[in-house]
């Protein structure tokens, strides 16, 4: 897992906050994504939890360093759960650790229809085994997110190098 230490300002209830020495942790990425993962899938969930407060927007997220090793042992939280009961912050590593671009950002909906997309989502991308649209979730086989990765589909994906706790290539993903 990386430990990024950010800093920068939101709003809530219609007032800026400024924020500094913010402590992040996400599964390993590359150096490309980690702005991006940080703003939409970590911060709102990191800060609404320190900071007891409703995050409305965020203004701006400067990230001041990046820690590879200090959790490099740590494996994402959704290693060995069952995809059907990931609660928010599951899902959001699983997003990031499977470049999961379909699955909702945190609480943009209701946690049943985000763990359906997740559900339809990692069958296609990971498993390249779409579901039919209109699919039946509540029928759908329950399964364990891998402890290990499963390098297929249209991503090529890094998430056994995350599990392992090891960098990733400096090869770029498939897309």
């Amino acid at each position: 897992m990386l430990r990024i230490i950010c800093s920068g300002a939101f709003r809530s209830n219609g007032e800026m906050e400024d924020f500094q020495d913010f402590e992040i942790l996400m599964p390993e990425c590359e150096e490309s994504s980690i702005q991006a993962f940080a703003m939409n899938r970590c911060f709102k969930r990191f800060a609404e939890k320190k900071f007891k407060k409703r995050v409305d927007s965020l203004h701006s997220l400067y990230i001041d360093e990046i820690d590879r090793e200090k959790f490099k042992d740590k494996k994402p939280a959704c290693c060995g759960k069952k995809i059907k009961s990931l609660n928010w912050d599951e899902l959001q590593e699983l997003a990031m650790m499977f470049h999961l671009r379909g699955i909702p950002l945190y609480k943009t909906c209701e946690i049943r229809k985000a763990r359906e997309k997740a559900y339809a989502e990692y069958m296609d991308v990971v498993q390249n085994n779409p579901v039919q649209k209109g699919f039946n979730y509540q029928a759908a086989v329950d399964f364990t997110i891998p402890g290990t990765a499963l390098k297929k589909g249209k991503y090529k994906g890094n998430a056994k190098n995350i599990i392992e706790g090891g960098m990733l290539d400096e090869e770029t993903p498939e897309r």
